[in-house]
């Protein structure tokens, strides 16, 4: 029969904090990094209206058309995948909890290791 784990033991493990992980390094750069991806397609969108290129009016009208275009699409773009990156990092932030350290439950024994001992 085993012994139980003192409680004090398996207590002191669960109180230290651990260094937090890389999904919140990465969770507390995601302002930046929205902030980033929102400024550069509006400075390309805004560059291409401010210094237009040469040609008639038709043709200018169609190049600041399809610059705001790709700034919205590369908009679009990166934000739905800080998105998916914020919702990822969230998620495995909050299923690791407040204390980082696994539980301590004991493992079953393996498959090989309970026959052994059953040979002729």
């Amino acid at each position: 029969m085993q012994e139980p784990k003192p409680r004090d033991a398996e207590q002191s493990a669960h109180r230290r904090r651990q260094r937090t992980g890389f999904e919140f390094e990465i969770l507390t750069r995601l302002p930046n990094l929205y902030a980033a991806t929102l400024v550069i397609p509006l400075v390309f969108a805004l560059t291409a209206r401010l210094m237009p290129g040469r040609g008639t009016l038709e043709e200018i009208t169609r190049q600041t058309a399809m610059a705001d275009i790709v700034a919205l699409a590369g908009w679009l773009t990166s934000w739905s995948l800080l998105f998916a990156l914020t919702i990822g990092c969230f998620t495995v932030h909050v299923m690791k909890g407040p204390v980082r350290v696994a539980d301590s439950y004991p493992l079953p024994a393996r498959e090989d290791e309970r026959t052994k001992g059953d040979g002729p």
